[in-house]
């Protein structure tokens, strides 16, 4: 379980499923719900998305981010760390290409 900001400004304790939320994010066209966005028990910042040429989100954590994308059938995750050099564009360019290659692959 992790805090939560309510509406009415209060955080409260809920159970965060965490592949749950990335498959509602896809499911609004990149927009996180009220949990946000979570890989390994860490919240994510929802900073931007885009449809063309590749439907993608970026999102910030400190000392790093991810990058999500899909191809026809597989939802794809990447992860960076300031701390091992890594940055969002490589990141960006690593996950693009993998859903490219999966897409040309029939997946």
């Amino acid at each position: 379980s992790a805090p939560v900001l309510l509406e009415t400004g209060e955080e409260e304790q809920q159970h965060i499923n965490e592949c749950e939320l990335v498959c509602e994010l896809i499911r609004t066209n990149g927009y996180p719900g009220s949990k946000g966005i979570r890989f390994n028990h860490e919240k994510y910042m929802f900073l931007r998305r885009q449809d063309e040429p590749q439907f993608c989100v970026w999102a910030k954590k400190a000392g790093g981010g991810c990058v999500i994308s899909t191809s026809q059938v597989m939802i794809v995750v990447g992860t960076f760390s300031d701390k091992k050099g890594q940055t969002s564009n490589g990141c960006t360019n690593a996950v693009q290409s993998y859903v490219e290659y999966l897409e040309k692959s029939g997946f």
